[in-house]
């Protein structure tokens, strides 16, 4: 079961001798709604948030465990624009596993897991989720669309040269604190902060009765060991076009990032 959205002209010349085939020439577009919500002229403004904490071990079997708090911020908005700067803001906390009040002096001893202090140490991805129902089967597909906002590693040889160069990297230094009410224990804190706009060029999402799609974040932060890789969902998060009646001309020239396929019109049964 398969599903396409395509926006096309076709032109059909028809021969008037039956053994002769006609003639159609099809040529695909590229088309987007105008956006019914309102211009991003605050997206900057109150942003909602998504969390999520795990603890991790060094070994898989023994030992007292660490714990690592992730956050990510978006701008709480009705939907995400295409074309536009949108600002998201991502915070990693690590804390040490329980040590003694001794260790309180050294920060050495603070080992693992330690934040990423570079935008190669996380991971963030847009991923779209497409569900199709038809004749009462249903279909869902997730997939990984692209990374975005400059973390991670670049995906393409064409964003080498810019990729993360907008991203603001902030480290703090680490800070001892107390675990429980004897302060006999405590744990080492360090927490790193990721700054950075990111612009999206997908389809936009939609909902209708055969087919939806619709996006989420998928924050992946890595730490050494088995299992201990950090994950976080965020969304599902709407997405408009950022084409507004007040704006067409700017938004001539952008172009979305769709696949090859969308150009190859699939054969149709003439009428």
């Amino acid at each position: 079961m398969s599903a396409a959205i395509q926006y096309y002209v076709m032109i059909l010349g028809k021969k008037e001798a039956w053994y002769k085939s006609n003639v159609r020439i099809v040529k695909p577009f590229m088309f987007l709604p105008f956006d019914q919500s309102s211009p991003p002229s605050a997206l900057s403004s109150a942003g909602r948030i998504w969390k999520k904490e795990i603890a991790i071990k060094r070994g898989v079997l023994f030992g007292a465990a660490g714990k690592v708090e992730a956050e990510v911020v978006l701008p709480d908005v009705p939907s995400l624009p295409l074309f536009h700067p949108i600002p998201i803001y991502i915070r990693i906390k690590c804390y040490s596993k329980p040590l003694p009040h001794t260790e309180s002096s050294d920060p050495s001893s603070f080992k693992f897991p330690l934040p990423p202090t570079a935008t190669t140490g996380l991971d963030l991805k847009l991923c779209s989720h497409i569900r199709i129902s038809a004749k009462g089967h249903v279909r869902e597909r997730p997939l990984d669309y692209a990374s975005v906002a400059g973390l991670g590693k670049p995906e393409k040889k064409t964003q080498a040269g810019g990729w993360g160069q907008d991203v603001q990297v902030d480290v703090g230094q680490p800070t001892w604190v107390m675990e429980g009410e004897s302060k006999k224990m405590g744990r080492w804190f360090q927490e790193s902060t990721f700054q950075a706009p990111m612009t999206l060029r997908c389809p936009p999402s939609f909902d209708r009765r055969t087919v939806r799609l619709e996006y989420t974040f998928e924050l992946t932060v890595p730490f050494p060991g088995l299992g201990n890789n950090l994950t976080l969902s965020v969304g599902p998060v709407p997405v408009s076009s950022g084409i507004y009646r007040d704006q067409i001309e700017r938004a001539a020239g952008e172009l979305l990032d769709i696949p090859p396929t969308y150009w190859e019109v699939a054969e149709l049964k003439e009428k």
